[in-house]
């Protein structure tokens, strides 16, 4: 794939697919307390997730390490998330 078109479906994927505006506002018009505020964050934690893995097919061999530590740290915030929210219940 040419340089070119990867930064096209990058852009794509950045701006209709993980992070839509819309999607933001409608996930976040239902946090209404500290919980759903949680899964509000764990949820845009695992769509960077999905984010990252999708675009280190996308790049070369080279920067996937770079890519691997992106996913590990949004991993720990989901995990960190998570064990808030059962902390808080």
């Amino acid at each position: 794939m040419s340089a070119s078109m990867r930064n096209t479906f990058g852009n794509y994927i950045d701006n209709n697919i993980v992070f839509t505006q819309q999607a933001i506002n409608d996930d976040l018009a239902a946090v209404k307390d500290a919980c759903s505020a949680i899964d509000f964050a764990a949820r845009r934690e695992l769509d960077s997730i999905s984010y990252y893995e999708s675009i280190k097919r996308l790049v070369p061999k080279i920067q996937h390490e770079a890519i691997d530590h992106l996913i590990a740290e949004e991993r720990d915030h989901f995990v960190r998330l998570t064990n808030l929210k059962k902390c808080m219940l």
